[in-house]
């Protein structure tokens, strides 16, 4: 019998708990920089994206201390994994949560821009312009832990590629110790498939505390299409890997190419699904430019097949890897559109069209990193941190990180857990507000915890018009803002009437 702890998926997560329970405790070799983190993001998540002196219980003790937390030298235990260990800890005890289910661990990156920074030795180039302006910044890697229904079950990792401007003393450096590495070992160090690597070696250590009974799956997009992934996998069996295929491979002398043998035949069935929207992003940095896409319902014929991928390039002597493959693509696209199509290679056993259904329906969750990034570039605005070193920026996203986790946890839970009792998100002062306001406004009184995050929801501006979708990240993030305020008066209204009351003698 397991004894290890486990969490349901809300559990702890109300306003007054949430960041003792997911910062409490972190290993930064001395109780006092612990307690200090702690105190520092009750106030940095009060307001979401404003400095730490926007909260009200902030002064300047408070304020210097978390300034020398953040400042704490380079090799100090203030460390990205240190800081985030407690929500790691704790997202494998909600991942123990979700017993014989499917748990999603949703990898992805992307680039945080910074202007230039006097002083600043160590950013990234990001981004190059047609006018060959460097954009310099930090290349971030997460994974997301998710359920298969898609409700955010914690951040399991925060990586930073260390490669440093290369216009820098330090990024020389750098360069010159990769150097000696790539003629030590023979070949070159290829820095996105490591990252890719790194994540799945990391979600393969979490598993070993998960214990055997949950299946744990590493969605990846088409950056980690590689045989080396792959062949990776095959020595870590306990994780399953699904990658969106990039690469048309040659499966053999006289083969067919992989795309055409997994849309060859008749499909094996329908599956209805739902394509997120896209903005459109010009050409740069080396990456095609793509038009804009509106969100939409699509109809698609399901193919699943079983593909042998030879070894490739410096693993060419390797065996063979045999995978599960799902091809999808859509019928009758919108007129100047084209159809979405996806080339799917896991380890997951298919069988059956509805098995290859559910291995599209976990890709389909990737959009979930996706919106984590919007989170905490827009409603945490990382990307406008004015620390001077990359190491105290890391330190700040990796804090921002948790608290954008929280966020998309707020506008989800009620929907994948209705049955959960308000308060296991809200306080009780926050509630006696939030029933005051569903008066005032017409609102259904926030009895169960999909109301109570709707009211919610309206103070963040949504209204729920016919047709619309439920209140999404944006919204719940301003309407979080708004009732840190509304509750703080609110408090400060029923405190001072108590006190009239009671030198009154009433």
């Amino acid at each position: 019998m397991d004894l290890r702890p486990l969490l349901g998926p809300g559990e702890g997560l109300n306003t007054d708990e949430w960041v003792a329970n997911e910062f409490g405790g972190a290993p930064l070799n001395d109780r006092r920089l612990s307690a200090r983190l702690v105190k520092s993001v009750e106030m940095l998540a009060t307001y979401p994206g404003q400095k730490i002196n926007a909260d009200s219980r902030s002064d300047r003790t408070a304020i210097n201390a978390f300034y020398r937390l953040i400042d704490m030298p380079e090799e100090s235990a203030v460390s990205v994994e240190n800081i985030l260990a407690p929500n790691r800890e704790r997202s494998i005890q909600r991942i123990r949560g979700q017993g014989k289910a499917t748990v999603l661990m949703l990898q992805d990156g992307t680039d945080l821009r910074f202007a230039i920074r006097p002083a600043c030795d160590g950013l990234q180039v990001i981004g190059q312009n047609q006018t060959s302006a460097k954009s310099l910044g930090l290349h971030l890697h997460a994974t997301l832990a998710v359920s298969a229904e898609g409700l955010p079950l914690g951040v399991m990792r925060m990586g930073f590629d260390d490669l440093g401007d290369e216009t820098s003393a330090k990024g020389q450096e750098r360069k010159q110790a990769q150097a000696v590495r790539e003629a030590e070992e023979g070949k070159k160090v290829q820095y996105r498939m490591q990252r890719w690597k790194d994540g799945f070696t990391d979600i393969v250590q979490a598993v070993r505390e998960v214990g055997g009974r949950t299946r744990i799956v590493s969605v990846c997009d088409r950056e980690a299409d590689c045989f080396e992934l792959f062949d990776w996998q095959r020595r870590h069996p306990r994780v399953e890997l699904l990658v969106r295929a990039k690469h048309d491979r040659v499966l053999g002398p006289r083969h067919p190419k992989l795309f055409t043998v997994m849309r060859t035949g008749e499909p094996d069935g329908l599956i209805d699904i739902e394509i997120e929207a896209l903005t459109a992003r010009p050409k740069s940095n080396g990456k095609q430019a793509s038009p804009a896409r509106l969100k939409r319902a699509a109809t698609c014929e399901l193919r699943y097949r079983q593909v042998t991928l030879p070894a490739t390039g410096a693993m060419a002597n390797a065996e063979p890897i045999t995978l599960s493959a799902v091809h999808i693509v859509e019928l009758n696209p919108p007129e100047g559109e084209d159809p979405v199509q996806w080339h799917l290679l896991t380890t997951l056993a298919v069988g059956s069209a509805n098995e290859a259904a559910d291995v599209v329906g976990y890709y389909l969750q990737c959009w979930k990193v996706e919106d984590y990034f919007r989170v905490l570039k827009s409603g945490c605005r990382v990307e406008f941190l004015l620390f001077r070193t990359p190491e105290r920026l890391r330190r700040a996203i990796a804090i921002n990180g948790v608290i954008a986790w929280r966020i998309m946890v707020m506008a989800l839970l009620e929907r994948q857990v209705p049955d959960c009792e308000p308060g296991l998100m809200f306080t009780d002062v926050e509630l006696d507000f939030l029933r005051e306001y569903a008066v005032e406004y017409g609102l259904p009184a926030p009895h169960r915890p999909r109301d109570a995050v709707r009211v919610v929801a309206h103070l963040g501006g949504y209204r729920e018009r016919k047709g619309d979708a439920g209140p999404g990240n944006q919204v719940m993030w301003h309407g979080q803002t708004r009732l840190s305020s509304a509750t703080l008066g609110f408090r400060i209204g029923y405190n001072a009437m108590k006190r009239h009351l009671l030198h009154s003698g009433k």
